[in-house]
């Protein structure tokens, strides 16, 4: 696999995020593209977003990472965020 490494790497880092006893969110994207935004997403809590469209505007992950930055409820979870169905 060609990102391998990367993947090791990121599973890593995040691992040690966890178990660091900070307040954290990860929030994990698909395929970022420049496209208007839609204005809505498609969140997702498991190891890889499947739900929404493969492809998310920047704008719209944006969006999503502000709003993930003021909910409480989200601190402890990894997201997937992905373009709305």
């Amino acid at each position: 696999m060609f990102f391998r490494e990367a993947y090791v790497d990121l599973a890593r880092a995040e691992g040690m995020l966890q178990v660091s006893g900070l307040d954290w969110t990860i929030a994990r994207a698909t395929m970022l593209n420049d496209k208007p935004p839609a204005g809505r997403v498609h969140v997702d809590f498991e190891a890889n977003a499947t739900g929404g469209a493969m492809q998310l505007s920047r704008a719209d992950y944006a969006m999503a990472l502000l709003d993930a930055v003021e909910d409480p409820a989200l601190i402890g979870k990894a997201l997937g965020i992905c373009g709305p169905k």
